[in-house]
């Protein structure tokens, strides 16, 4: 039987340097044998994201997802402790939250449902003790999380990650609601357009007209990017020309570099959660 496999699996085969297209390659093959078997096309699809093939992995994906929106991931102890439903949006990695990496080998059955705006919740859903709306704020994404909110709002399980926070943790938004608190400093961020950064190369503006007592270094990615595409620090105006040179968006996020290395030169960057309003640390890079 063939196993879904999530996004685990490649993510650390990826990091250790292992040939991902040779692995891709042969799901393409197994796939090609057994052309309704939504799990291999989902894995295939997973194994292109993750070598860069955004196009034919999307393409593949909605092939699998015509077949079943529904896949899983048993835990590696059987019976699990807990049954975890994960709505998910279709998408590359970046769309939704990677839980399987930080639960892969737990006692906990992990359940993705690949859910839309049309049928966010049909009544078949699997059977579950939580469930937890994974999809990133986006804009195709709105309209899902928009839907969800009422669903969602008396469910007979606990849900984590309510819909309707989500779109907070959009750059800007979430820039805005921690500006001035105790003890953490947040440089502001806003969306600027490409012309705009060019009358700032052209000298017809300056930065302070963007953002307040705003400096270089910047720091600039495209509106929607995630995982660092396009990710740069930009020292000065000619920077700012080169750049968008070289990347065709056209729109972008633009905030003050924030220099906060630690006294061995390494920037470290946590991932935090919320619960019940308090804050835990649950992974560093």
């Amino acid at each position: 039987e063939t196993a879904f496999l999530g996004l685990a699996p490649f993510l650390r085969l990826s990091i250790a340097g292992g040939d991902l297209r040779q692995v891709a390659q042969a799901l393409l093959e197994k796939a090609g044998q057994d052309q309704d078997n939504a799990i291999l096309w989902m894995n295939l699809a997973t194994a292109l994201f993750s070598i860069g093939q955004r196009d034919i992995a999307l393409t593949i994906q909605e092939q699998a997802l015509l077949i079943q929106r529904s896949y899983q991931i048993p835990a590696l102890q059987q019976p699990a402790r807990f049954r975890l439903l994960m709505l998910m949006a279709a998408g590359d990695l970046a769309e939704n939250t990677p839980l399987d990496c930080l639960l892969e080998g737990s006692d906990i059955d992990l359940i993705f449902y690949y859910t839309t705006a049309d049928a966010p919740l049909p009544p078949d859903l699997p059977t579950h003790d939580a469930l937890l709306v994974a999809i990133a704020d986006a804009e195709a994404n709105r309209p899902i999380l928009k839907a969800l909110e009422v669903l969602l709002n008396h469910w007979g399980k606990p849900v984590i990650n309510a819909p309707q926070y989500i779109p907070h943790t959009e750059r800007g938004a979430a820039s805005l609601l921690l500006q001035n608190l105790p003890g953490l400093v947040m440089p502001p961020t806003r969306q600027i357009t490409r012309d705009a950064l060019q009358a700032i190369v052209h000298g017809e503006s300056c930065l302070n007209d963007c953002i307040d007592d705003c400096r270089f270094p910047i720091i600039l990615r495209p509106v929607g990017s995630q995982a660092g595409r396009d990710l740069a620090r930009i020292n000065g105006p000619q920077e700012i020309a080169s750049y968008l040179a070289n990347v065709a968006a056209p729109a972008f996020y633009l905030s003050r570099f924030i220099d906060y290395r630690s006294t061995d030169g390494l920037f470290r960057k946590y991932r935090i959660a919320l619960i019940a309003g308090q804050p835990f640390a649950c992974h560093m890079g």
